[in-house]
């Protein structure tokens, strides 16, 4: 599945969208990871996060919460790592910010990749892969998947249950 819809800005975003990546140009290993999880699970996609936009209307800053070796972390979006959101349309609440943060610092690790490669949800409660991240945040905002958790299944399901397409997201010069 690639992108269908038009391009999105940056400054689109909102607080609880999905975004999703191709590739890590940042680290072999983690893009090594998001490849693989793509090429295997025959998708463009092979990692997703939420978005969550910090700061006050005169500078707002877009970030990540994403399951990333060696954990889950809040991640500063960075314009020269291309990606595309799918518009979640959640009403971020208190809860949700609650959710996100009780995941940080979970633990991912190479054994948590092949769980996202084949689906698979973790085994302890103190583990989490990207896709069951994302699922059960959408879950928590009344956003009802699909038990299906890898990262593509994530962003058809999303797609489908919003009617919002993947769209390429444009970075502000």
């Amino acid at each position: 599945m690639s992108a269908t819809g038009e391009p999105i800005s940056i400054k689109e975003i909102q607080s609880g969208d999905l975004l999703i990546w191709t590739r890590n140009p940042y680290s072999p290993v983690s893009d090594f990871i998001i490849r693989t999880i793509g090429v295997l699970t025959k998708s463009d996609y092979g990692h997703v996060g939420i978005a969550w936009k910090l700061g006050d209307l005169n500078k707002e800053e877009l970030f990540v919460v994403e399951a990333t070796i060696p954990e889950v972390a809040v991640n500063r979006v960075t314009e020269d790592r291309h990606f595309y959101c799918v518009q979640a349309d959640v009403m971020w609440e208190e809860s949700l910010r609650r959710f996100l943060l009780d995941h940080v610092r979970m633990k991912y690790g190479y054994e948590d990749a092949l769980r996202a490669l084949w689906g698979k949800k973790a085994r302890h409660d103190d583990r989490v892969q990207c896709a069951e991240l994302c699922h059960g945040f959408f879950e928590k905002a009344g956003i009802l998947l699909p038990e299906e958790y890898r990262p593509k299944d994530v962003v058809r399901n999303l797609s489908r249950v919003t009617g919002n397409p993947v769209r390429r997201v444009i970075l502000e010069s």
